[in-house]
């Protein structure tokens, strides 16, 4: 009676990891503190003949990545009547691509989300919890699995020049001050809030299946 619910629910083991592993990374990418902490640690900024401070640069990128259209991402450097741009025309090229894929990014795991959510609440619903604790467990070691892998293969080189060739695939050269604020070390940043962000999405969404699929017990109601 319950089995094509049954069938469904196994679905969770992998729409709840990709939910949370696609969303996190979204997210972090899209705040300025992740890149305000780079920024600071790394002193990067110092590299661009350019007054700019960190927490300017950091809301334009993130003001640029979550905004609509397809305007070009620069910023100024306020100069009396004048305003000098950062980045040349390959640094703006490199920045639409990012965010093009920020935008593919975020529908995808907002799809996973909401197909997740629906699933879990049609099983609760049959009063399949028992399956929910079992898929649940599954599905946050299957989370755990995609943040672990990510660590490893982000800390290599090789790997993330593939990555960046797959998705942005633009050449910048040594002058560009793109490569110069971004160019170093900054997916050791990306990986430390990226987890911790992760995480944090992993803890509620415990909390929230423990809430829905704790065991009865006598004289308790879970609604």
């Amino acid at each position: 009676m319950h089995k094509p619910s049954i069938i469904f629910s196994v679905l969770l083991t992998v729409l709840i990891p990709l939910a949370i592993f696609l969303l996190s990374s979204n997210l972090i990418l899209r705040i300025p503190q992740t890149y305000e902490f780079y920024f600071n640690d790394s002193q990067s900024i110092d590299g661009i003949d350019y007054s700019i401070t960190v927490s300017k640069m950091g809301k334009s990128i993130c003001s640029y990545f979550s905004s609509p259209g397809n305007d070009d991402f620069q910023v100024y450097e306020i100069n009396g009547q004048y305003k000098d741009p950062v980045f040349g025309d390959k640094d703006k090229t490199v920045m639409k691509n990012a965010k093009d894929f920020l935008f593919k990014e975020l529908v995808a795991g907002l799809a996973a989300l909401l197909f997740a959510v629906l699933i879990y609440v049609n099983t609760v619903k049959k009063k399949l919890r028992q399956y929910l604790r079992i898929e649940s467990w599954i599905a946050m070691g299957v989370t755990a699995f995609l943040f672990v892998l990510q660590l490893i293969l982000l800390s290599s080189k090789g790997f993330r020049a593939f990555l960046y060739s797959t998705f942005i695939g633009v050449s910048l050269t040594k002058s560009s001050n793109l490569l110069t604020i971004l160019g170093g070390s900054f997916f050791k940043t990306y990986l430390t809030f990226d987890i911790i962000t992760g995480i944090v999405l992993l803890l509620i969404f415990a909390y929230v299946n423990h809430k829905y699929t704790k065991p009865e017990r006598i004289f308790y109601s879970r609604w």
